[in-house]
């Protein structure tokens, strides 16, 4: 910003328009610019402070997730197919996004690439740990393909998009929601794990496009790597603007 040494991603706030009184809400996604993964909580609103899941991807602006994702701790049943996490101590930027969850006192960070997402969870408690990962749309499944690595497709409306991921933690268990259909998966990663982290790459072409998305993208377990590179790409587009005048909150606002 000419004459200021602050850059303009200081003033970013993704929780603007988070409400809708008339109007569909706002969602604070987390993704560099004009690319194609994007992500955020999946919630009702900005107000609602239970977090349904982490879809891998959005396919429009608000509408269509794909791949959904969401770290659990404690003893594993029935009820884990549907719980949902309070958020706290959130914290939101379009290239960095973290929370904390009071039921477990966990820790969720996530930061993109163009094709590709980074979770790291910072789990506080010596118990079981899980990853949860759905289906949306009700057409598609997710496989664990071995210790370290999980992937899977989804349909709608005629399209299909791939995800590949993988783990820093051994997989030591695995659990569908049902006998009949691979769509709600729940894999164990142990309790001796503190941190986990989960990198994946998307496409809409195959599963193989997608892990080459994501080996490109992010070939490391380097999660500080990929935050520092998002938020230089968006202070990089972000400085083509110039300000003059106004207060921080309208800078924020406008």
């Amino acid at each position: 910003m000419k004459g200021f040494s602050q850059s303009n991603l200081h003033y970013v706030d993704p929780s603007i328009g988070g409400v809708g009184i008339i109007l569909e809400s706002t969602r604070p996604a987390v993704h560099l610019p004009n690319s194609m993964l994007r992500v955020f909580p999946q919630r009702r609103d900005h107000l609602d402070d239970q977090i349904h899941n982490f879809p891998l991807t959005i396919t429009s602006h608000r509408r269509h997730l794909a791949f959904a994702f969401l770290p659990l701790s404690g003893e594993k049943g029935p009820e884990a197919w549907n719980t949902r996490l309070t958020n706290y101590q959130e914290k939101l930027s379009p290239y960095h996004y973290s929370t904390s969850f009071e039921e477990s006192g966990d820790m969720l960070e996530f930061s993109p690439q163009s094709r590709s997402g980074y979770f790291r969870i910072h789990f506080k408690n010596n118990v079981n740990h899980y990853l949860r990962f759905g289906i949306f749309n009700g057409k598609g499944e997710v496989s664990v393909n071995n210790s370290r690595n999980v992937s899977g497709f989804e349909e709608f409306e005629g399209i299909k998009i791939f995800f590949y991921g993988e783990t820093d933690a051994d997989i030591i268990s695995n659990e569908y929601r049902s006998s009949s259909d691979k769509m709600w998966l729940l894999v164990g990663v142990g309790k001796q794990n503190k941190k986990v982290s989960f990198k994946y790459g998307i496409s809409f072409i195959s599963i193989e496009q997608a892990k080459r998305n994501l080996l490109k993208e992010i070939p490391e377990w380097d999660f500080e790597k990929v935050k520092k590179n998002a938020y230089a790409v968006w202070d990089k587009t972000l400085s083509q603007i110039q300000v003059k005048g106004g207060s921080d909150a309208q800078k924020r606002v406008f």
